[in-house]
């Protein structure tokens, strides 16, 4: 596309995003995000607008739509522009797309934890690893809970977040534990990760059963009723030796590797990258997209989230 006609387009999508319908400002957020993608360097000098519109995007709650390609359009800008290129708006979009790790709408969690790898990403390629360790301080928990959510491509996303945001994670010990853990599924993963907060980290167990007895996360949000759920388990843990099922080197993670619900660790290089899509498997993506209408599960979740508009719950 010319220089010329890419301005226009991103001039008419820049003025479609404060539409009044939300079906236009979703398709106005979603090209904004595709441009983005495709042309980088082009969007450099409508950078500041973009962040902006997409930001505010996170701000309208009565539209989980458009706050969701929202968050998958910032995915986009981060994996493109770089902590660095972000600026002061790094930290505010980390900030923000937590707030939705406990949303009601399956398509909110689903965007707000491929946006947090993307940060996850960023951040540890940059000057933001103070900043960033001090949010996954925070977060560590809704990450660990909603491993067994019970939307397979959100317990799948999640799982990838989790790995990316390991290097943050302290103590060490919790750390390796995440990283080393690799062939196991959700559940065992969370009994590791239990485990090893009793014997390195009680001061985070304490936190973690502060939050089962309250329902409700240190930053007062509510827990989603699944996290909840699993909570309750974490009163069995109690120390105990590790013998991970590791994962051989040098191969691809076996379809074997799933979680309660039929929920794989689908970690292909490209997904891990992106934080996006939908399985690593050309098995596993067949039955995925049969499963969502031939769609891609985030594209079929967007495009059937005007449904539940009314029932967004933070």
């Amino acid at each position: 596309m010319e220089k010329s006609s890419l301005e226009r387009v991103l001039g008419v999508l820049l003025e479609k995003s404060q539409h009044g319908i939300g079906a236009v400002r979703q398709m106005a957020v979603r090209g904004l995000g595709n441009a983005v993608r495709g042309a980088p360097k082009e969007v450099q000098k409508h950078k500041a607008a973009i962040l902006e519109v997409l930001q505010r995007g996170l701000e309208n709650t009565t539209c989980p739509v458009v706050a969701a390609e929202s968050m998958l359009a910032l995915a986009e800008a981060v994996r493109k522009l770089k902590a660095e290129g972000l600026g002061s708006a790094f930290k505010d979009i980390a900030r923000s797309t937590k707030m939705f790790f406990e949303a009601e709408p399956d398509v909110l969690r689903f965007s707000a934890f491929s946006l947090y790898a993307a940060l996850a990403a960023a951040a540890s390629a940059s000057g933001r690893r103070s900043f960033f360790t001090r949010e996954v301080g925070e977060t560590w928990v809704s990450l660990l809970l909603h491993l067994r959510d019970p939307v397979p491509e959100v317990s799948n996303v999640c799982r990838t977040t989790l790995y990316l945001c390991a290097p943050f994670l302290v103590p060490a010990q919790v750390q390796e534990t995440v990283v080393t853990s690799i062939g196991l599924s959700a559940a065992q993963l969370q009994d590791e990760v239990g485990h090893c907060l009793v014997r390195d980290a009680p001061a985070m167990l304490e936190r973690l059963h502060g939050i089962a007895r309250s329902r409700r996360l240190e930053n007062g949000r509510a827990l989603h009723s699944a996290a909840s759920a699993v909570l309750g388990e974490s009163q069995g843990w109690s120390p105990k030796l590790r013998s991970p099922q590791r994962q051989p080197q040098g191969t691809a993670l076996s379809p074997s590797a799933q979680g309660d619900r039929g929920q794989p660790w689908q970690g292909s290089r490209r997904r891990v990258r992106s934080g996006l899509g939908a399985s690593g498997g050309e098995g596993d993506s067949v039955q995925s997209r049969r499963r969502w209408g031939g769609r891609a599960p985030h594209e079929a979740m967007l495009g059937s989230a005007c449904c539940y508009v009314p029932t967004v719950k933070f």
